[in-house]
């Protein structure tokens, strides 16, 4: 017998496991199975065992399953993802495919197989197994049946320069309307020049409180207890503080999410020698236990930014819209549902809020579309920052400090100790949102006043002010907010 055949074989043996509901797995000891797997797809408002006895009892009779709690699965039929996770490995296995794929792509994942070691690998374990075994013959194919699960991503096409995202109104366009280049590597290829990755955030948040387990995490911040007046973790923090004052309907609510950003240009192919900068921004959940919130199973990936090109200060905010309009709808309040909660209290509005920005100095500058080097390199002071060119040591030196001791401290006075010079000057006021925001409006109404005026030209503003645009994180309506412990200061922390 040839190795096609014997391949057509196999293939049959397979769908005949696949169709015949006598090897359905349906051990007691796979309930766990049952219960992840209806606790990702699934609105319910009751979550009882004996829900789940029903689902077992409707799939092993051929039958649709109940709506538990008389709602129904958003996306996917209930019936045929509880039946795909309760299919044996092969005719007479204790472990189910679902089970096998979960284990073998964690596995992968933790360890960093790369995608041909994890082909070879998933191929060797299905030529042990024996004949008819379901087990996916690449790593591609179990990722693809994964997605049953809500375990999949949007790519998104970009313009090669970065202007545009080639969605919405863009959706079909061939070409970027600002600089004109091609969406796809040639005209008969349909394989893009850039794509963005997006990873939605609002149906990983949702997910969370319909795991019981975790739901109960995301709550820990309004169960602990700890000592009065210390700073033991983040719900201890001014900010934390602060926006419970500024909103308090948002801040009243347990379930309400507390998030941070962290972005930063990074080299996939660890080369000293290739100037390639990927970026990936990554969400992190303050609601969590302070010992889980940096953990690499709690991590977010929200977006994935390609290279080879780098990151500017004229795109980033182009690559972050996916992720600004999540931010938007979550601040809005999306449904969601807590299966830890009591009974009758399931069904919420679920609010996030983005607290701050995490990332070194440059990136800050990206994001925040401040100036970080140069005579304004200070975004706290911005215009009232005391600069000086050293001829000696060719660099600008940031002077000043002085400014901010009491008027009678003795250093004050201590010219030949410092630059020769008394200073006698108050401490200067740092900028505030409305300042920022003030300061860049100005400067695109200058820009678009004449066609001879460039950025970086001799009249720039941004010679004066430090501040080159508006960032794209002001669309968030708690961004624009004017006191001392606003958001885009803390941003800084």
């Amino acid at each position: 017998m040839s190795e096609s055949e014997e391949e057509c074989e196999d293939d049959i043996r397979r769908r005949q496991l696949v169709e015949n509901s006598e090897h359905v797995v349906s051990e007691d000891e796979d309930i766990e199975v049952v219960r992840m797997v209806t606790e990702c797809l699934a609105r319910y408002n009751n979550y009882e065992e004996s829900n789940y006895a029903e689902c077992n009892d409707g799939i092993n009779d051929g039958e649709d399953s109940p709506a538990i709690g008389g709602d129904v699965c958003e996306e996917e039929d209930l019936t045929d993802v509880l039946r795909e996770s309760k299919i044996p490995l092969y005719e007479g296995a204790r472990s189910t495919r679902l089970v096998a794929v979960l284990l073998l792509l964690n596995c992968f994942t933790v360890f960093g197989v790369s995608n041909a070691c994890a082909d070879e690998i998933l191929k060797v374990v299905s030529e042990l197994l024996p004949p008819g075994n379901n087990l996916p013959r690449s790593n591609y194919e179990g990722k693809k049946f994964l997605r049953m699960l809500g375990l999949s991503y949007d790519s998104i096409h970009a313009c090669r320069n970065g202007c545009c995202l080639f969605r919405k109104q863009l959706a079909d366009a061939l070409y970027c309307p600002k600089c004109g280049q091609m969406r796809y590597t040639s005209e008969n290829s349909k394989r893009a020049m850039k794509v963005l990755r997006h990873f939605p955030l609002i149906p990983r948040l949702q997910r969370m409180y319909r795991c019981s387990r975790l739901a109960e995490l995301s709550k820990w911040h309004a169960t602990r207890r700890g000592w009065e007046g210390n700073i033991e973790c983040v719900p201890d923090c001014k900010a934390w503080k602060h926006v419970d004052a500024m909103y308090p309907e948002f801040g009243s609510s347990e379930r309400n999410i507390r998030l941070g950003m962290a972005l930063d240009g990074v080299n996939p192919f660890s080369t000293q020698s290739l100037s390639h900068s990927t970026w990936p921004v990554v969400l992190l959940n303050y609601n969590l236990p302070p010992w889980l919130v940096t953990k690499r199973f709690f991590l977010m990936l929200a977006l994935l930014i390609p290279g080879k090109e780098s990151v500017t200060s004229e795109n980033i905010d182009v690559y972050l819209a996916p992720l600004i309009e999540e931010l938007q709808e979550l601040w809005s309040g999306v449904d969601a549902v807590d299966v830890s909660g009591e009974h009758g209290h399931r069904n919420f509005k679920l609010k996030a809020i983005l607290m701050w920005c995490i990332h070194d100095y440059p990136a800050y500058g990206l994001v925040s579309g401040q100036v970080t080097k140069g005579y304004k390199g200070c975004t706290e002071c911005g215009p009232n920052v005391t600069t000086r060119r050293s001829a000696a040591l060719g660099k600008n030196l940031f002077l000043g400090h002085r400014r901010y001791l009491s008027m009678s401290h003795p250093y004050r006075t201590q010219g030949r100790a410092f630059d020769g010079t008394e200073e006698w000057r108050a401490p200067p006021c740092p900028l505030t949102g409305q300042d920022i925001m003030r300061h860049a409006r100005g400067r695109e109404m200058w820009l678009n006043a004449s066609r001879d005026n460039k950025p970086g030209g001799e009249n720039d503003p941004v010679h004066q002010t430090g501040v080159k645009r508006l960032s794209a994180l002001y669309d968030l309506p708690y961004w624009q907010v004017s006191d001392r412990y606003s958001m885009q200061i803390l941003c800084s922390i």
